[in-house]
């Protein structure tokens, strides 16, 4: 029942934990917080060069498509959190285990797309077309390639995981509030 009762907050605190960890990383790659905005200007671009650039916008269209659609299911996850909870009455955690590593596989799947949508700007901005296109690429594919490594075991106990989780989230919290 509490889960069910407070997953409003516990939603917020988790988005403000995952925001903060994108824009600490964006601050490391870039310098700075603010998204990084392709430039126009004179590129001087070959037949090849504007080759790449049209599949590196088309690439971008499709990752704008695939933010779209992950904020529709973390928004049918967040609805659906009352009928997971139930599993929480279960031995085994039901079917909330899952949603909770849903959850968490899509906010490190956005976090990572976005990062390397930047990093493809950033490379597109300085002419480098063909790592650009390779940036943008990957970032097409981050979700099938996180999938393969955030799978859990499901070693230990369930007290053991959240007392992980929490000291681990308490250490972050306490690392972006210094480090502002």
């Amino acid at each position: 029942m509490i889960v069910m009762i407070c997953f409003g907050f516990i939603y917020t605190q988790f988005v403000n934990i995952f925001y903060d960890i994108y824009n600490q990383l964006l601050i490391g790659m870039t310098g700075i917080a603010d998204p990084v905005v392709p430039v126009y200007k004179n590129l001087g671009l070959n037949v090849f060069g504007a080759f790449l650039y049209l599949i590196i916008a088309v690439q971008l269209v499709l990752l704008y498509f695939q933010f779209l659609t992950r904020g529709f299911e973390m928004l049918i996850l967040r609805l659906g959190i009352p009928f997971a909870s139930i599993g929480l009455l279960n031995a085994n955690q039901g079917a909330f285990k899952g949603y909770i590593q849903k959850f968490i596989n899509n906010a490190f799947t956005v976090i990572v797309q976005l990062l390397l949508v930047q990093f493809s700007i950033l490379l597109l901005n300085g002419g480098h077309f063909v790592l650009a296109f390779t940036a943008s690429s990957i970032a097409l594919k981050t979700p099938q390639m996180l999938q393969e490594f955030m799978i859990s075991s499901g070693n230990g106990s369930t007290s053991s995981k959240v007392n992980t989780l929490t000291r681990v989230v308490t250490m972050f919290k306490s690392g972006v509030s210094k480090g502002r």
